[in-house]
């Protein structure tokens, strides 16, 4: 970790301000959640400010690669609200700078004892864990696996259609395009059997399943 003391924070933008005031208390839309470093960061004593923030912005780029430095500025001060007396908002952002000037290895070790088993992290829940039979045909990225006639890895649960809620003429255009695709046209029927969701059930199941703490 870089020292942090010494240096001039330069001001933070409006811009960058007025977002995070649009973001929810437990986080922005935009960037992974991690809701183990809202623990963390409650649990930090005044003097370890700092450097626990180090941690958990440095944590939280991990699992958000391609993020800009606006928006880990504007999710780092919603982090930033846990901590019993917060850091003013210039220190967070040259924290920020720190982070994304260079890649800091991090671990989830360092959080386990906030662990809320994410989708994101070394202790993260799966979807195929949600359901006894799933981990049988959902691996570990969602894509349909051990489904007879189907390819493996290749099609989430939610990419297959239930032609039994469709109307003659759409049902007749969605296994049109299974034939030419070289999909069996009762695939819907075909995954169903093996107790597996699709469709919009598979969606709504599967988004679900991300809001849950």
């Amino acid at each position: 970790m870089p020292k942090l003391g010494g240096l001039k924070c330069r001001k933070v933008t409006e811009s960058v301000v007025e977002s995070a005031g649009r973001c929810r208390f437990y986080g922005s839309d935009v960037m992974n959640k991690l809701p183990c470093l809202y623990d963390y960061m409650s649990s930090t004593r005044t003097g370890d400010r700092n450097t626990n923030m180090f941690k958990a912005i440095n944590h939280l780029r991990h699992y958000n690669k391609t993020v800009r430095m606006d928006e880990l500025v504007s999710e780092a001060l919603v982090i930033n609200k846990h901590l019993t007396n917060p850091l003013n908002p210039n220190e967070v952002t040259v924290i920020c700078k720190h982070v994304m000037a260079k890649n800091y290895r991090t671990s989830c070790w360092k959080f386990k004892r906030h662990c809320r088993h994410c989708r994101y992290g070394e202790f993260r829940k799966l979807f195929r864990n949600s359901k006894p039979n799933y981990w049988k045909h959902i691996n570990e990225h969602n894509r349909l696996i051990n489904i007879k006639l189907l390819p493996d890895d290749k099609y989430y649960p939610w990419d297959i259609l239930d032609t039994s809620k469709m109307t003659e003429e759409n049902r007749e255009k969605i296994q049109r395009f299974r034939e030419e695709m070289g999909i069996p046209m009762a695939i819907d029927a075909i995954v169903k059997a093996y107790g597996i969701p699709i469709g919009k059930e598979a969606r709504d199941e599967w988004e679900n399943f991300k809001e849950e703490k």
